[in-house]
């Protein structure tokens, strides 16, 4: 079988990837005079980039960049969808063809890492300025102690409110505590219930990265490491105090969003 170098990355990582490997379509030649110098490198590399997550004018910059740098290197950008990614990773994978460079989610990365066919980059956190990575973001493409992944970006949660309705309903302020919001929601359904289009608050049944932060919050998590396995812990105190804050969030406010559908039904734009 072909041996694979794959990282969890985006364009951060595509000079690493063509520096220490060949790509999909060359070879590696390492003249006799420059024994300690990095091998010459030709061919075409393959880069899998997710759909939105990377405008076309920085991938052209980077592309410039580095083939002015590499000329006998073609980089090649493809673009997935998220929706049916993990199968269409896995089938990648497990070709004799697969893509030279990834990126992938950091929820998918311990499980290629588990495989064997994602590259161990430990060596190379200095070269990409790994003291300056946030924590959560490191350890998110680690696996067993060691970095699969170099981090490409991150997103936020936020909730976005109306301010001048929330003056017209006499919230002074911001809410600050779960007690805080749903007084709020109390608040504008007063002011505002009579209108039957409205809401206080837009919240899906299945949106988990929102679910996520209030389990979390509560002192909660999903699971627990025991050496190389995880137990789940959803049972624990604070991981129902968060279900039940989550609830009382869809209660309170009688959004109408779906109650069954996640961030991929439909795919989150």
């Amino acid at each position: 079988m072909k041996s694979w170098v794959k990282l969890a990355a985006g364009a951060a990582a595509i000079t690493l990837a063509t520096a220490g490997c060949a790509g999909s379509g060359g070879t590696a030649e390492q003249p006799s005079s420059q024994a300690n110098q990095p091998a010459q490198i030709t061919g075409d590399v393959t880069v899998w980039l997710m759909d939105g997550s990377a405008p076309d004018t920085l991938t052209s910059a980077l592309n410039k960049e580095f083939e002015d740098k590499h000329p006998g290197v073609h980089v090649k950008y493809e673009i997935q969808k998220w929706n049916g990614i993990q199968q269409k990773l896995t089938t990648a994978l497990a070709s004799q063809a697969p893509p030279d460079v990834l990126e992938i989610g950091n929820t998918q990365t311990p499980f290629f890492a588990s495989q064997g066919v994602l590259a161990d980059l430990t060596s190379s956190v200095a070269d990409f300025n790994g003291s300056q990575w946030l924590k959560g973001l490191k350890d998110s493409g680690t696996f067993d102690g060691k970095q699969y992944g170099v981090p490409f970006y991150a997103a936020n949660r936020e909730v976005l409110y109306r301010k001048d309705m929330f003056e017209q309903a006499g919230i002074t302020s911001p809410p600050k505590t779960t007690d805080e919001w749903l007084a709020a929601i109390d608040k504008l359904k007063a002011k505002y219930g009579s209108d039957k289009d409205f809401q206080p608050l837009y919240l899906p049944g299945q949106y988990w990265y929102a679910l996520l932060s209030f389990i979390w919050d509560n002192g909660g998590d999903i699971a627990k490491a025991d050496g190389a396995k995880f137990t789940a812990t959803l049972d624990s105190a604070g991981a129902k105090a968060g279900l039940e804050t989550y609830k009382k969030l869809v209660d309170q406010s009688g959004t109408t969003a779906p109650k069954d559908n996640d961030e991929a039904t439909p795919q989150q734009a």
